[in-house]
């Protein structure tokens, strides 16, 4: 889970809920604001709603820091507003320059229909005071009466919000950028623990909402191993730059990944035995295919696993004296645990 400023994204979203319940009061209907608990109190945007909306609904202030970002206070609104008697949460954001010296006063109203998200913005010059919050409390109201007037209208008792411009709060389709460094295990003959090495892969990303596709540049290192056998010793180097494609859906908190991808293996090979010492090296095309499973740790950081099947095109052998000492085989399984970052859109 990622913090900000010593808060919890979870701790935040739990503490606004929980506080709503605590402090509701029998009313028909609430209008949820959150505001900055630095906001004196009675004053403000709270005190033009409490105005506007008398008569309408109840005005229920929760506090909220000024540095959580957007997409957090989104995400809180959406779960006030999917209570039965929440109309929408409101909140503004600092007055932005519009140039020419001009200010704007921006209002961020969130309310849910049929399990969306539905987010209205609205704009109002000026930048602040108290005729700009009676303005922003006015297109409140005008929502707030659009919204009873559609749940009066509604055979289901869902909560509905309708106005004219709203629009479903969702990411755009973007391009991003995936960066992956992994261990990697793979089984080899002659080796009782197989090869132990690493792989970083990295490359531009598109995703849009829960489907996201990588094309990646990957190299992999399994340093030198060495390998005994009844014909002498053996060293065996592989470095394997390739192509990687990858294609994730996200389910819930977890991305689950397919991938494949074609690799030219490096093979370097080192002999030694009672007769003499000798070396070799060749290249080993293969094929690699796999899933992988992904949860998220951080902003855009995640811990991966993934299996691959890695079939090469052709069988590689090693021998000492005419006696094989390393058989890479055909077709093994490639473990690999993965630390990775993602540029998206949303996270």
């Amino acid at each position: 889970m990622f913090r900000l400023k010593g808060i919890s994204t979870t701790g935040v979203i739990a503490s606004l809920i929980l506080g709503s319940w605590a402090s509701h009061v029998q009313a028909e209907d609430r209008v949820v604001l959150l505001q900055d608990p630095a906001a004196p109190p009675g004053s403000g945007l709270a005190s033009a709603l409490r105005i506007q909306l008398t008569g309408a609904a109840d005005v229920d202030v929760r506090d909220v820091p000024q540095d959580v970002g957007v997409s957090l206070r989104i995400q809180a609104a959406s779960l006030l507003a999917q209570a039965d008697d929440v109309l929408v949460a409101v909140w503004a954001e600092p007055a932005v320059e519009v140039g020419g010296g001009a200010r704007e006063a921006v209002l961020y109203v969130v309310g849910h229909e049929q399990g969306r998200a539905l987010v209205e913005i609205v704009r109002v010059p000026g930048g602040e005071g108290p005729d700009v919050d009676r303005t922003l409390a006015l297109k409140v109201r005008e929502l707030v009466d659009e919204v009873r007037a559609n749940r009066a209208q509604a055979a289901a008792n869902d909560l509905t919000l309708e106005p004219a411009a709203a629009t479903v709060a969702r990411s755009e389709p973007a391009w991003g950028a995936r960066v992956l460094l992994a261990g990697a295990l793979a089984p080899l003959s002659g080796s009782d623990l197989g090869q132990w090495g690493a792989r970083l892969a990295a490359g531009p990303a598109w995703r849009d909402g829960a489907l996201r596709i990588s094309g990646l540049a990957e190299l992999t290192v399994f340093p030198e191993l060495e390998l005994g056998a009844a014909a002498g010793q053996a060293r065996l180097f592989e470095l394997a730059p390739g192509l990687l494609g990858h294609a994730q859906w996200r389910q819930g908190a977890v991305w689950i990944g397919l991938r494949a991808g074609l690799f030219v293996s490096v093979l370097a090979a080192q002999g030694q035995s009672a007769r003499g010492r000798g070396e070799a090296r060749e290249i080993a095309p293969s094929w690699l295919a796999g899933v992988d499973v992904e949860l998220p740790i951080g902003d855009g950081v995640g811990l991966a696993a993934a299996v691959d099947l890695q079939a090469r095109i052709r069988r590689q052998r090693f021998s000492i004296d005419e006696n094989e000492v390393v058989d890479l085989g055909r077709l093994r399984p490639v473990v690999s645990i993965a630390l990775t970052w993602s540029a998206d859109a949303v996270r």
